[in-house]
């Protein structure tokens, strides 16, 4: 029975964050208070701005009965959202969305499922290339990157048509346990930056033996080679990365599976960037960055799994933010910064879509379009 939980789990996706935790709560010390399965769940897992008036949120929905799940998204207009019609991609349809918009009328979509295409109109799917991010510098070029089982996973797109390209794996001293690419971020079809990272032995974990290491791959046009990260700790793992140019990309995401993580890349090597946590105890984690300028990043993340969690960088190092969690997190936030005055984030809580605004100064909570049903 475990394992039907688990396969129905990872078959629908982020949006069923809530259901699992649901199924999951039947093993834990909670079993006295018996939790209800929720019938609908949504999740916005992407977002990509071109300016703070245009932005493009992806995600997905599940809702039963009759059993109904399918592609989510939504269009900001700086004021307000407007849900947006999208292709079922996929057997069950697009899982793990990640976005990317090089202009208004252009934007690419992959999951693990499937991708799909915006021509400024309407959505049409696009077969032959998965993955769990996606970066588009030009109308003309995108990189998508992906793990497929102990392998990772590359599409290139140019010349109007999806390429796959080899990707190199590490050589660590046993073998991989785990491998996953999570964030890519290209300045051009000439450079780009992928992370992730991976576990080894992959017996006994935890142990003294093992390690999660932080992974990157640097893409040079032709072809993908590694430079690997710094690993502060022997838990570490980055979850996103944003570049301005081949000499400056940020990466985010945890060491020791409890505290914050940031390293730089300075064009030759990778620097650990001190970050703060908003508490010495618990568990805190970095899912997305964006660096609107060489100057100015924004991070957000989770604490503990439930709280929002939002830093930025400013005069060379990085500060908390004030930011509010209306109801606890249900998977990972995303985030696109159009401007050194203008974020959006987007996630879900409580089970339903949830997004906020920054300005420079504050982050807003908006309302957000809730999926079909």
């Amino acid at each position: 029975m475990n394992a039907v939980r688990a396969a129905l789990c990872l078959a629908f996706g982020a949006a069923l964050l809530v259901a699992c935790a649901a199924l999951a709560g039947a093993q834990s010390a909670d079993r006295a208070r018996p939790r209800t399965i929720s019938k609908h769940a949504a999740a916005l897992t992407g977002i990509a701005c071109t300016s703070p008036n245009r932005c493009m949120a992806v995600g997905d929905y599940y809702s039963e009965p009759p059993l109904r799940h399918g592609t989510l998204v939504s269009r900001w207009n700086g004021r307000a959202w407007q849900r947006e019609r999208a292709p079922l991609v996929g057997p069950v349809g697009i899982v793990g969305v990640a976005v990317s918009c090089p202009m208004a009328r252009r934007c690419v979509a992959v999951s693990t499922s499937g991708a799909m295409a915006w021509n400024g109109t309407r959505w049409t799917s696009q077969r032959g290339v998965t993955g769990s991010a996606v970066s588009c510098p030009s109308a003309r070029f995108c990189a998508a990157v992906g793990t497929q089982g102990l392998a990772l996973s590359s599409s290139i797109w140019r010349d109007g048509r999806w390429t796959r390209e080899r990707v190199p794996l590490p050589t660590p001293p046993t073998p991989i346990g785990r491998i996953t690419l999570a964030g890519v971020s290209c300045t051009s079809q000439d450079f780009c930056l992928a992370v992730g990272d991976y576990s080894y032995p992959a017996e006994a974990q935890p142990s003294a033996g093992h390690r999660d290491v932080p992974l990157a791959e640097l893409w040079n046009g032709n072809t993908w080679r590694l430079v690997p990260p710094a690993a502060p700790t022997a838990l570490g793992a980055l979850r996103a990365v944003s570049c301005r140019s081949p000499r400056f990309c940020v990466a985010v995401g945890t060491q020791r599976a409890r505290s914050t993580l940031v390293e730089r890349w300075t064009g030759k090597d990778w620097q650990v960037q001190a970050s703060p946590n908003p508490s010495a105890v618990g568990y805190s984690v970095l899912d997305a960055v964006a660096c609107p300028s060489t100057r100015t990043c924004e991070a957000v993340g989770t604490y503990n799994g439930g709280s929002l969690v939002a830093e930025s960088w400013r005069k060379d190092r990085w500060v908390l933010q004030r930011v509010r969690t209306p109801r606890p997190m249900s998977g990972s936030p995303a985030l696109s910064c159009p401007s050194t005055r203008a974020c959006v984030l987007v996630g879900a809580v409580g089970g339903l879509p949830m997004s906020q605004t920054w300005d420079g100064r504050r982050w807003v909570v908006r309302s957000t379009p809730r999926p079909p049903r």
